[in-house]
């Protein structure tokens, strides 16, 4: 029954629409669902689009002269946001510990199948803000040797390669990454495991990407988003400069967000918006970083970024910075599909479609609620 009064309200919307430009109904309003497949069904969250359907036979001027349309239109758009809605209320907003794509960089960089480290010493870079690498400087492993950020090597450097141990230490050629106090501001050096306290070793690898050491609270930080940056201990503010991934090193290739629709988002005069989706065009591309923002293939000196924390801030494209707590996102649980809700990290808000009047379809944060506004998946 609500298949079929969406589908009833939105023939209405549609001669509405024809009755004031014929010609571009027929360029724009192409059916994204024909009325028919609705009929008896319910759309799930995962599928479900706006239908355009086809025009049945009624006379322009009968519609022009129905002035009561426009109040008709208005309850079914309205009835239609509550039921798509409530619709997806059964879905939660937890972090994902993988997603459908092999090379994306937004997800949980702990292995599945373990709390908090691997068990087998296999090794990976350690990738932070703006996709440089954990180093211990200069490859020098005497004790106390600070660790920097670099432009990412080879496989065959061993100071960008670390080990995730079950006993929550992180080791580069045998040796600790520890912190050289418990205050913010301490810097992290490589040691000898035994020759510091055990305290000063261990660490735990969050959901978010955030690498905290328990023992002090503070989670590895990079102040700066340069090269040769000595890596310090500080209070976690989700920042992008304590955002990491622990992979084999691979440049994020573009992919477009799609949404509501099956619109693309698209970066444009630095607000996103949605658009309809057009093959190979740069301006619907994103790439997804080690350190949690998702960056314009057209400018991947900016990131998108919510102007605020509350929910209805509006998101928009800036300069990306390593101390901005606006610029990290997440992946919510795909439940094994390839659909997927998008969190801003620091307070689980989610990337959303304005239904308000206020702004209509602007993207906004806004609290999870299983619309289709708020579910995206990736296109090639």
């Amino acid at each position: 029954m609500a298949s079929e009064a969406m589908v009833n309200c939105y023939l209405l919307l549609t001669l509405f629409v024809a009755a004031d430009n014929e010609e571009e109904y027929e360029k724009f309003h192409e059916p994204l669902i024909k009325a028919d497949d609705l009929q008896g069904s319910k759309s799930s969250i995962a599928s479900l689009e706006f239908p355009f359907p086809h025009r049945p036979s009624m006379s322009m001027k009968q519609v022009k002269g129905n002035m009561k349309l426009c109040i008709l239109v208005a309850t079914c758009l309205w009835a239609t946001v509550l039921m798509v809605s409530t619709e997806g209320r059964n879905m939660d907003s937890s972090l994902s510990t993988d997603q459908t794509e092999g090379d994306m960089i937004i997800r949980s960089v702990v292995p599945k199948n373990d709390g908090v480290v691997s068990g087998a010493r296999f090794t990976q870079h350690i990738v932070g803000v703006n996709n440089l690498c954990v180093d211990v400087y200069l490859g020098f492993y005497f004790d106390g040797n600070v660790v920097q950020l670099y432009p990412c090597k080879s496989s065959r450097d061993v100071n960008q390669q670390w080990s995730l141990e079950k006993n929550g230490t992180i080791q580069s050629n045998g040796r600790c990454l520890a912190t050289n106090g418990t205050s913010p501001g301490s810097s992290v050096i490589i040691s000898d495991c035994n020759k510091v306290k055990a305290s000063a070793t261990v660490w735990k690898v969050q959901k978010d990407g955030s690498i905290l050491n328990p023992s002090s609270s503070l989670v590895l930080t990079s102040k700066s988003g340069k090269s040769g940056n000595v890596l310090t201990l500080a209070t976690n503010v989700y920042a992008l400069g304590q955002g990491w991934r622990f992979t084999d090193v691979s440049k994020p290739s573009p992919k477009s967000i799609v949404g509501l629709w099956s619109y693309c988002l698209e970066f444009g005069k630095y607000v996103p918006k949605l658009a309809r989706c057009e093959k190979n065009k740069t301006e619907q591309k994103w790439k997804f970083y080690a350190d949690g923002s998702i960056r314009p293939d057209a400018n991947i000196d900016l990131c998108l970024t919510s102007k605020g924390d509350s929910k209805g801030s509006l998101v928009v494209v800036a300069s990306c910075s390593p101390v901005s707590s606006n610029q990290r996102w997440m992946f919510g649980d795909s439940h094994g599909t390839a659909y997927f809700t998008i969190l801003k990290v620091n307070n689980a808000l989610v990337l959303d479609v304005s239904y308000s009047i206020l702004n209509l379809f602007e993207i906004i944060i806004w609290n999870f609620n299983g619309g289709a506004n708020q579910i995206w998946h990736l296109s090639s």
